[in-house]
């Protein structure tokens, strides 16, 4: 099917122009800003639209499909992200609405217990003791600083192995049978079925769980930013890896060397609890929150949300975050 057909308006991140060529060396769509640097000079662009049909024999359509799959993928972060800033604006918005409501209520309260004991109401002597700025300025740094606003956790393409199968929502990771072509950008992890979470963090507490149920083969945990993507690594604190595994019916933590996990039955759901400000990241199995095991050492810049499966049949699901 012709790139073009597809109908999607995708931006550069770096220039904030449309997509209009795609790059057949780089195997990804880029503005004409982008085409004019140094990175892509001498490489083959051709235009996205009405020029479709002169590159798209150049692939298989496996190879297109991938690449499409890739462009929606990079659509849905947009749209995401998008979401995340409107749901956390409208709940200021919804918060000073409030505040409102109830500033004014107590000062008519005020106004006419005033007029019923003195038979006048004095202006200057309205007094509610309340300082509008200081308690936005407490939500908001409360809001976007202590506890930020955190939409759903969903995983980033551009880090993951090409051996996998995202929905399009960007939150079930499904290991394939077949390794399919992709851009050997600099973040993506080019040997072990891994890959990142979209949104890193360098402050805060956060939260994710993800449902690994009949999964055979899976890691969960948080990775620093500045982890090897290329050749093999070991999970390990000392690499920049605190996690947990599930391989061949047995529940270790990642450390040097790797720890049992004492477990009262297998878990469906594995919580992630991460704490920026003291270093920690903690493992609990969900609904009876029975810790599993925590890590006290994480010492990281920024660090991201960690997935791992080479299970084939049974994907890795990340669950629906509570704002």
């Amino acid at each position: 099917m012709p790139v073009g057909a597809v109908g999607l308006t995708l931006i550069s991140g770096e220039h904030g122009e449309k997509l209009t060529l795609f790059c057949l060396e780089d195997l990804e769509p880029i503005c004409g800003l982008c085409g004019n640097a140094a990175a892509h000079r001498g490489h083959r662009l051709y235009p996205i639209g009405e020029g479709a049909h002169d590159w798209t024999y150049h692939f298989s359509d496996s190879e297109l499909s991938k690449i499409m799959r890739q462009a929606h993928c990079m659509q849905s972060q947009a749209e995401h992200t998008e979401t995340q800033i409107k749901m956390e604006f409208e709940a200021l918005h919804r918060f000073l609405r409030e505040q409102e409501a109830d500033r004014l209520s107590a000062l008519k309260a005020e106004e006419a217990h005033k007029s019923l004991v003195y038979g006048f109401v004095a202006v200057s002597q309205i007094s509610t003791s309340y300082n509008m700025w200081e308690t936005l300025h407490k939500k908001t740094n409360s809001c976007l600083t202590m506890r930020p606003l955190q939409g759903p956790v969903i995983v980033d393409p551009n880090t993951a192995a090409n051996c996998f199968i995202l929905s399009e929502d960007l939150t079930v990771v499904q290991n394939s049978t077949q390794n399919f072509k992709l851009p050997n950008n600099p973040e993506r992890f080019d040997v072990s079925a891994e890959m990142l979470g979209a949104e890193g963090y360098t402050e805060g507490r956060h939260s994710w769980s993800v449902e690994v149920k009949d999964n055979a083969y899976w890691v969960v945990g948080v990775a620093s930013e500045s982890v090897t993507r290329k050749g093999k690594h070991v999970l390990t604190p000392a690499e920049g890896f605190w996690t947990i595994r599930f391989r061949n019916g047995e529940h270790k933590a990642c450390t040097a060397p790797w720890e049992p996990l004492n477990m009262k039955a297998k878990p469906d759901v594995i919580k992630v609890m991460l704490d920026m400000d003291r270093g920690k990241v903690a493992f609990y199995s969900p609904p009876e929150r029975e810790p599993l095991y925590t890590f006290t050492d994480v010492i990281a810049p920024k660090a991201f949300p960690y997935f791992c499966t080479a299970c084939k049949e049974h994907p890795l699901t990340i669950l629906p975050g509570r704002l």
